[in-house]
C-alpha cells in the first residue's frame, strides 16, 4: 500500500478519473480548468490534455473508442475520441439542470446523465438524441446501470436521502420502480454486479449504508 509514483496533471480541481484498457490510457477531468489530462497508462506520462466546453463531471468508455462525460456548468454531453486525443462530439440536455453522475448502456448505446432539477435524461450514444426523461430524487450524483437486470440506480443525497431504482423497459422506454430511503449525504456509489449490493457513503452521522437490491 506504499505510493509507487506521482503524476503531476496540467489541471486544477481533478474530480472524475477514467482508465480506458484498450488504449490504456487514463484520462483525468478538471473541473476549475475546463479540461482533460491524458495519461499514458504504461510509461505513466502526460501525454495530451484536451479543453472542453465547460466543467467536466462523471466520464464512461463505450469500449469501442469512445468516452462520454458530463458538462455540469453547461448541461451538456460531450465525446472524445481515444486513438486521437479529441473532442469529437458536444450535445445540449434538454431539461438537464447541472448533470453529475453518467452510466451507459453499451449493447443499446444509452447514456444515463442524472440532473439536479430531480431528472435522469437518456440520450443516444451515436446521435446525442434525447430518447427519454425520468423523476429521480434531490442531489443526484452517481449513477448505475446494471445490464443483467436491466436497471438504473440513482444515488440522491437530499431530501433525507434516497436510491432511485429505474426498470429499463426497453433501450426507449423507463418505469421508476422504488426510491428508496437511504441516509442525508448519501450520494456517492459503488455496487458489486455479481452480488447486487449497493454501498453508498456518508459523512452525516459517519454512516456507511449496504444495500442489497436483488435479482429483480
Amino acid at each position: 500500500l506504499k505510493v509507487k509514483q506521482e503524476i503531476k496533471v496540467d489541471g486544477v480541481n481533478p474530480d472524475a478519473i477514467l482508465y480506458e484498457p484498450n488504449s490504456k490510457k487514463l484520462f483525468v477531468f478538471n473541473g476549475k480548468t475546463a479540461n482533460v489530462t491524458v495519461i499514458d497508462g504504461t510509461s505513466m506520462k502526460v501525454i495530451a490534455s484536451i479543453p472542453t466546453n465547460g466543467r467536466p463531471e462523471f466520464a464512461v468508455s463505450n469500449n469501442a473508442g469512445k468516452i462520454f462525460f458530463n458538462i455540469e456548468d453547461k448541461s451538456q454531453l460531450n465525446a472524445i475520441d481515444v486513438a486521437t486525443n479529441k473532442l469529437i462530439s458536444s450535445w445540449h440536455l434538454k431539461n438537464c439542470d447541472e448533470p453529475t453522475g453518467l452510466a451507459i448502456d453499451i449493447p443499446n448505446d444509452r447514456l444515463f446523465s442524472v440532473c439536479q432539477n430531480k431528472a435522469m435524461i437518456v440520450t443516444d450514444a451515436k446521435n446525442g438524441k434525447v430518447i427519454a426523461e425520468v423523476t429521480i430524487g434531490e442531489h443526484p450524483d452517481a449513477v448505475i446501470y446494471d445490464q443483467e437486470t436491466a436497471t438504473i440506480f440513482s444515488s440522491n443525497g437530499d431530501g433525507g436521502g434516497s436510491l432511485t431504482v429505474i426498470k429499463q423497459l426497453d433501450s426507449d422506454h423507463y418505469k421508476v420502480l422504488d426510491n428508496v430511503v437511504t441516509a442525508q449525504g448519501a450520494k456517492t456509489m459503488a455496487m458489486d454486479k455479481k452480488t447486487k449490493v449497493i454501498y453508498l457513503p456518508t459523512v452525516v452521522d459517519k454512516q456507511f449504508l449496504v444495500l442489497s437490491v436483488g435479482n429483480k
